[in-house]
């Protein structure tokens, strides 16, 4: 009987498969949940390691190439920059996924997807939107 009530209470134990901080909870301590539906109980993030997209206009993409040193700034953090490297350089040209309120931009001008993993991000709060540099 102990062992039976034992493996019951461990069916109500949920384990993260990552070491993380839950940044948003979509579900309440006694709500029902299922592995039979793709409904998340939270949302994780992984602050270990903080990467960001970086979108190169095409114009660009002959100068970029993986473990090239990079930065970025954030208004929130004045002058101070966060360094960091090339990870990741993508393979297809897009769309631009952010647009600024430069009046001269050109929306119709594609990019490519970069992913720069900085040295330490952790002050940089998740989803802050920043300006990405090559160099140093």
């Amino acid at each position: 009987k102990l062992d039976e009530s034992r493996a019951m209470l461990e069916k109500t134990i949920v384990r993260s498969p990552i070491d993380g901080i839950v940044l948003r909870r979509h579900a309440r301590a006694g709500e029902s949940v299922s592995t039979q539906f793709d409904s998340p109980i939270v949302t994780l993030a992984d602050r270990s390691s903080v990467r960001v997209r970086m979108d190169v206009d095409e114009t660009d993409v002959a100068r970029i190439r993986v473990g090239q040193p990079a930065y970025v700034t954030a208004d929130a953090f004045g002058t101070r920059r966060f360094p960091g490297k090339v990870l990741r350089v993508g393979q297809l040209l897009g769309k631009k996924n952010v647009r600024t309120d430069e009046p001269t931009e050109r929306v119709d001008q594609k990019v490519l997807e970069t992913l720069v993993e900085l040295e330490d991000g952790r002050d940089l709060p998740i989803g802050l939107r920043v300006r990405a540099f090559l160099g140093e």
